[in-house]
C-alpha cells in the first residue's frame, strides 16, 4: 500500500510541478526573463506561426536543449528522494520523460496534439495562451479554473480546415481558397 501511495503522490505531483513551472516560471515575464524569453517569445512565437509544429523538435534531442536542461536539472533536484521514497522519485523521472515525449510529440504532429491532447493545442493556438497550462492532463487546469475550450469552436474549426500542409515548416491558411463551412455558419 505504501508503495501504491508513493506512485499515486508522484504521479500528481509530477502533473502539479509541470502546472506550477508553466504557469508561474515560463509565462512570468517580471521573475523568470531567460525562461520567459524562450518559452514565450521562441516557443509560442514558433507554434503560433508553424500551427503547433515547433522547429526545434525535429532536430535529435541533446541534452544542451533548454528543456532538457531544465528537466534535468528538476530529477535532479528531486533526486535526495530516491533513498526516502524511491517510488515517488521513480514516478518524478517518469513524468519527466513523459512530459518531455508527449511534449515533443505534440509540436511535431499537430492532428496528434489537437486529438490527444486538446488541452495543449488550446494553449498554443487558442486566442489566450494564458490558459490551458497542462501539458500531459488537464487535471489542474479543470481544479484551478483554468480551462478554456477552443477546440471545437465554430472559428477552430474553420481555421483547421484551411490548413494545408506546406513544407516542413509550417502549416500556412489558404488565402485565396477561403471556403465558407454552412454547418457551423
Amino acid at each position: 500500500m505504501f508503495i501504491f501511495f508513493q506512485l499515486l503522490l508522484g504521479w500528481l505531483y509530477g502533473h502539479f510541478v509541470e502546472y506550477f513551472m508553466h504557469r508561474w516560471v515560463f509565462h512570468n515575464r517580471k521573475l523568470f526573463k531567460t525562461a520567459f524569453n524562450y518559452h514565450y517569445s521562441q516557443h509560442h512565437a514558433r507554434s503560433r506561426r508553424g500551427v503547433m509544429l515547433d522547429v526545434t523538435t525535429l532536430r535529435k534531442p541533446h541534452v544542451k536543449d533548454f528543456e532538457s536542461m531544465a528537466l534535468l536539472g528538476g530529477v535532479l533536484l528531486h533526486s535526495p528522494f530516491v533513498f526516502i521514497f524511491p517510488y515517488f522519485f521513480a514516478m518524478v523521472c517518469y513524468s519527466a520523460v513523459a512530459y518531455y515525449l508527449i511534449h515533443r510529440r505534440s509540436h511535431q504532429d499537430f492532428e496528434w496534439a489537437r486529438k490527444y491532447i486538446p488541452w495543449h493545442y488550446d494553449h498554443h493556438m487558442g486566442p489566450n495562451s494564458n490558459k490551458n497550462w497542462g501539458v500531459r492532463l488537464d487535471i489542474f487546469d479543470k481544479l484551478l479554473g483554468t480551462r478554456e475550450v477552443y477546440k471545437g469552436t465554430p472559428v477552430e474549426i474553420i481555421k483547421y480546415r484551411n490548413y494545408e500542409f506546406r513544407g516542413y515548416y509550417a502549416l500556412r491558411p489558404h488565402r485565396d481558397k477561403r471556403k465558407r463551412y454552412k454547418e457551423i455558419d
